[in-house]
């Protein structure tokens, strides 16, 4: 394995807060399946696809849920991706740009997700589809494939109306959808075992605009969105980053998830110069800089929301990595702010 499969945590996020408007405890259920309930602040951290999908798994089965990825998809819509994705759509030219954005976003901040855009044969109109990161045999293909249907058709509504509704859906698996969604889908075909999951847009819709266009809205890129890792040793970076907060992240972990023994592990690391406990060093100490230019905690508290046992611990090793220390780092950033102001 290359790369330990990721999924961004602003498409968690979502699913959370369904789980919460029901009264899932969140923080027991993040426990559970071994997620860090702390990042659920931070939407552009990386947390393991396996334990995001045995949660959505776990409140299928738990909740009785069977169409929890519909739901989902339906009430988040296009923020289902990103939750700055509105902002973005209504500075986009047209519709199709607005799909080129989607998917290449997708692709970027989920392993193995592949969204994008075909002329269907024969026909004048053009399939958005959707390949998702988890393979048809997983149990949280379904919910994923109507998850990442819904978020779709989000976006053409943004452009064509909360009424428009595809006259044909394709679908990966080949269960017919059940009850609740062809009733929401009433005059649609769908077709089932297609290979990927797919809604057809008129070829004359791609070119619908938002109009008015707000040009107060503030500036939002998708491409400023950092990617997921496609390698070993950063899909760990990623990891470790998003865990400090919560459960620590150990070596076993990793080995568990990248599906190799711990040995092999340090082998494989060791081959690209570098060691578990040097990128753990090394993602605590990028954390460490975020909370340090983002809140007001103090250190100490700092210090022990990354697990350091004492705070002349963590001071001594910002400062091996980051050459100051955390006190002497905070104030050079608010020096500077008040630099710029004067500016």
């Amino acid at each position: 394995m290359n790369q330990i499969p990721l999924h961004r945590m602003a498409i968690v996020r979502p699913f959370a807060e369904i789980a919460d408007s029901i009264g899932v405890p969140l923080q027991l259920a993040f426990r559970r399946v071994r997620l860090p309930y702390m990042a659920l602040d931070h939407a552009d951290v990386y947390v393991p696809s396996e334990r995001f999908l045995r949660f959505v798994m776990d409140l299928v089965l738990r909740e009785g849920i069977d169409n929890l990825g519909f739901l989902v998809g339906r009430r988040f819509g296009v923020s289902s991706l990103d939750p700055e994705m509105p902002f973005y759509l209504h500075r986009s030219p047209t519709l199709f740009e607005a799909m080129q954005a989607f998917a290449e976003l997708s692709n970027r901040t989920v392993t193995n997700c592949h969204v994008g855009i075909a002329a269907a044969p024969g026909a004048n109109v053009t399939r958005f589809y959707h390949s998702p990161s988890c393979k048809d045999s997983n149990p949280a293909s379904a919910q994923i494939t109507w998850f990442g249907l819904m978020a779709m058709l989000g976006l053409v509504r943004t452009f064509r109306g909360p009424g428009w509704t595809p006259a044909d859906i394709g679908v990966i698996g080949s269960a017919m959808p059940g009850e609740t969604i062809r009733q929401a889908f009433s005059p649609t075909t769908f077709h089932v075992s297609r290979g990927i999951s797919s809604i057809e847009i008129p070829n004359d819709f791609l070119s619908s605009s938002l109009l008015p266009r707000d040009p107060n809205l503030r500036e939002y890129q998708p491409d400023a969105v950092g990617p997921v890792a496609d390698d070993l040793v950063g899909s760990i970076r990623h990891l470790i980053g998003a865990y400090c907060e919560s459960d620590r992240f150990t070596m076993g972990d990793a080995a568990e998830l990248a599906g190799m023994s711990m040995r092999t592990l340090q082998r494989r690391l060791s081959e690209s110069g570098t060691s578990f406990s040097a990128i753990e060093n090394q993602s605590r100490h990028a954390v460490a800089c975020r909370l340090l230019r983002e809140t007001d905690a103090p250190i100490t508290e700092i210090s022990n929301r990354l697990g350091y046992a004492y705070p002349n611990h963590f001071s001594r090793a910002f400062r091996k990595l980051g050459g100051v220390s955390p006190r002497a780092f905070r104030a050079s950033l608010a020096a500077r702010g008040q630099s710029a102001k004067s500016h």
